[in-house]
């Protein structure tokens, strides 16, 4: 018997509701109607394959446990009650944890209310209880811990002083470096007036509630390795070098400065649990630094989202990429209550830069814990991400893969109630450690053996609503193309990127339906053995076809993949038509396909298909910048992904570009990959031509007098609410999507 796949996983790996704890007056009933919705509506996924599940167990924050966060539970302790661990850099490396850091035993603890620039204005006098190496605080005249946004623990231990906010979603607070650097570099900017406005809001669900404790908790599950012997000072200054860390926390930061009336859910209108299931097209690019037994090399990876084999003493059955969007309202309280959670099961490929022979790696699984989420501006699902731990053997070895929590920013496409298509991109620092078991048989950390860097897009397409197969003949006559792909292969070319602009021509049918894939402006970039670099030109005209699920899912497990297409090319380039699948998807209404296909020639792909649109949209307005790029010259790899950028189009034909984001180099003399640094932020002003009858669009950006320009150009989806582009910079070239932002709020407020 086929398993049957768990379309809403709302549960902890603890057996906990995710949602998010707010301290809230209503909390008590709320909670009861919460719970009502996960019993009804939520049910945690099935346990995967036995060597990469995500198993109902206790996490554990010095360890790794398959399908953990690292992140402390809050069993044992009352409502009015937190636990307080103090740790500081190690004074050796062989003494500190993976964060380099050692839990401190003599210190002290105070509790303060602050003000603008940290100045002192009320120091607070919960109980303390100290037992070994942590503090019991209690609020004896409270019936929960306070949250306010100016509440913080003041340790001082060795004769220095570190922070830490007092919130924290799991009521498990760490005061370290990674709190400390919270506190310092974000809570003291902070305006009195923005503290008076945080706080104010507790009384409604509001960034505060939302945001606030999860970054506090989140922070902490960073893998960045403190140098031994780092003072407070220096340890502050290693941490701001990292830019997926410090983007995670000013955009974090951001976000609460929200207005409370832009923050909403899309819950239905009636007190009725609505819950949307999306299939999930995942194309990531990684550029690690290879450790441990591998050697000491940097490699180029390509992941792709594929479906996956997953058993339990029923059978076997299949787990497809998806993402699982709860939502509730609750009139009696006027509030709106979302939760999302995703499952990517990703096939990989690695290649060294020595050119070795390219690696198949083992299936593996990137997921994010089901947690509180909402809209902003009724037009983006924003919410902090804390990534799920995986476990695999490869090689003869136990391997866990750590990834670093994200902010997500999905832009919702083709309604407010109900989205057609969810667009995301995201960078992730993370590891892959070795793992080994200590005397109690648990999984513990021994030599990092990869360090990730990790870039990715998603397309998330609604199931069908209905229980029949989604229909070929919802597909239109003629789609707008943008492809990338990588190629990690042996030969005189091992490395291979490619970028193109297109279009599809699609016929009819029942079962398959074939097309015509065209593309006049299809550019590549390739490095040889010899790491000679070059940059071309090509076109390209296939034929393509395009079949239902039906033909290759199991027909015991029926209704299970609705929705998802699979693509076939006659090119190899394009993909075989194999058992992997299923590798694409389509919204319910046709206009958007996409597709991930791997090819025996070592290609991994994204192909994004958008009908084009009836009637031109007004493009003015701000967009923000998410996707990546990859650049190679004879002397460097280089990864780098948008990181709260923004373009701005004006009236005629004005775009301005406001560049931020992260750069993860490798050096190929020294073989060092040097982790993700902020790129300074710089500002663009070119010109935009078209868009055309087809909605194809061209954006130029010049660099300066001897710099080549930088261009996007693609084409608009049917409403205007995204741009597919293709950013190409001299040796650089990546997938990039424009995401419509209010008319209110324009580039620089943040994102």
């Amino acid at each position: 018997m086929a398993v049957t796949q768990q379309k809403h996983p709302c549960l902890s790996p603890r057996g906990q509701s995710l949602f998010s704890p707010i301290p809230h007056p209503l909390i008590p009933l709320l909670g009861l109607l919460i719970l009502l919705l996960v019993i009804t509506g939520c049910r945690p996924e099935s346990t995967a394959s036995t060597t990469n599940s995500f198993a109902n167990i206790q996490s554990n924050p010095d360890g790794v446990r398959d399908g953990g966060t690292g992140m402390e539970g809050s069993g044992g302790l009352a409502s009015n009650e937190l636990r307080v661990r103090v740790q500081v850099p190690a004074s050796s490396a062989a003494e500190g944890d993976h964060q380099g850091l050692v839990n401190a035993r003599n210190y002290s603890l105070q509790v303060h209310r602050v003000g603008t620039g940290l100045t002192l204005l009320e120091t607070l006098a919960p109980q303390q209880k100290r037992d070994s190496d942590t503090t019991l605080l209690r609020f004896p005249d409270r019936t929960s811990v306070p949250v306010d946004i100016n509440l913080v623990i003041e340790a001082r231990v060795n004769g220095e002083t570190y922070w830490s906010p007092l919130a924290a979603d799991n009521r498990q607070v760490r005061v370290n470096p990674f709190s400390d650097y919270l506190v310092r570099r974000e809570l003291a900017n902070l305006s009195a007036n923005d503290i008076i406005e945080l706080n104010r809001c507790q009384q409604t669900l509001c960034p505060l509630e939302l945001i606030w404790p999860s970054v506090v908790s989140q922070v902490q599950l960073f893998n960045i390795t403190l140098p031994p012997g780092s003072s407070q000072t220096s340890a502050q200054a290693a941490l701001s070098q990292r830019g997926d860390f410090t983007g995670f926390v000013q955009r974090a930061i951001n976000l609460l400065r929200l207005s409370p009336a832009s923050i909403n859910s899309f819950a239905p209108d009636s007190t009725e649990a609505e819950a949307f299931t999306f299939n999930s097209v995942f194309f990531g690019v990684d550029l690690n630094q290879l450790r441990g037994d591998g050697g000491n090399s940097g490699l180029w990876v390509a992941r792709s989202g594929v479906r996956a084999t997953r058993s339990n003493d029923d059978g076997t059955g299949f787990n497809n990429p998806n993402l699982s969007l709860a939502s509730i309202r609750l009139e009696l309280f006027d509030l709106n209550i979302t939760t999302l959670g995703s499952t990517i099961p990703f096939q990989s490929r690695g290649l060294q830069q020595d050119f070795g022979s390219p690696a198949q790696r083992p299936v593996n699984e990137h997921a994010s814990v089901p947690r509180s989420t909402f809209s902003r501006d009724a037009r983006f699902l924003s919410g902090t991400r804390p990534m799920y731990q995986t476990v695999r053997q490869q090689q003869g070895m136990t391997l866990g893969r750590t990834m670093d929590p994200f902010l997500l920013d999905a832009r919702m496409v083709g309604g407010e109630q109900s989205p057609e298509v969810l667009l995301a991109g995201f960078f992730h620092g993370g590891s892959a450690v070795a793992l080994g078991e200590n005397s109690r048989g648990e999984l513990v950390r021994q030599q990092v053996q990869e360090d990730l860097n990790s870039a990715a897009l998603k397309i998330n397409l609604r199931q069908n609503s209905s229980d029949e197969e989604f229909s070929l003949s919802r597909l239109h006559d003629s789609y707008n193309l943008m492809g990338f792909r990588l190629r990690l292969g042996s030969g005189d070319m091992p490395v291979l990127m490619e970028a193109e602009l297109g279009h599809w021509s699609i016929g009819s049918g029942s079962n398959l339906v074939p097309g015509t894939h065209s593309s006049d402006d299809v550019m590549l970039l390739q490095r040889s053995t010899t790491n000679e670099v070059s940059f071309s030109n090509a076109q390209r005209n296939i034929s393509i076809d395009i079949f239902n699920m039906s033909q290759i899912r199991d027909d015991s497990d029926p209704g299970q993949f609705r929705g998802h297409l699979f693509l076939n090319g006659s090119d190899r380039d394009y993909g075989i038509r194999d058992q992997v699948g299923p590798n694409g998807a389509a919204s319910p209404n046709g206009d958007w396909l996409a597709f991930t296909p791997v090819s025996n020639d070592g290609s991994y792909a994204l192909q994004l298909a958008v009908k084009p649109p009836d009637n031109l949209p007004d493009l003015v307005g701000s967009y923000q910048l998410q996707g990546f790029s990859l650049a190679m010259d004879d002397e460097d790899n280089r990864l780098r992904a948008f990181q709260g950028a923004c373009l701005e189009i004006g009236d005629p034909n004005i775009a301005e570009l406001h560049y931020q984001g992260v750069e993860v180099h490798h050096n190929l003399a020294n073989r060092q990959v040097r982790r993700a640094r902020n790129l300074p932020s710089s500002r663009l002003t070119g010109s935009i031509s078209g868009p055309d009858s087809q909605g194809r669009l061209r954006i130029t950006l010049p660099t300066g007098e001897d710099t080549p320009d930088l261009v996007l150009e693609g084409f608009t989806a049917p409403d205007g609410e995204a741009l597919i582009l293709r950013k190409h910079h001299g040796q650089s070239l990546g997938p990039v999507f424009a995401l419509k932002e209010s008319l209110e709020r324009p580039c620089g407020a943040g994102n």
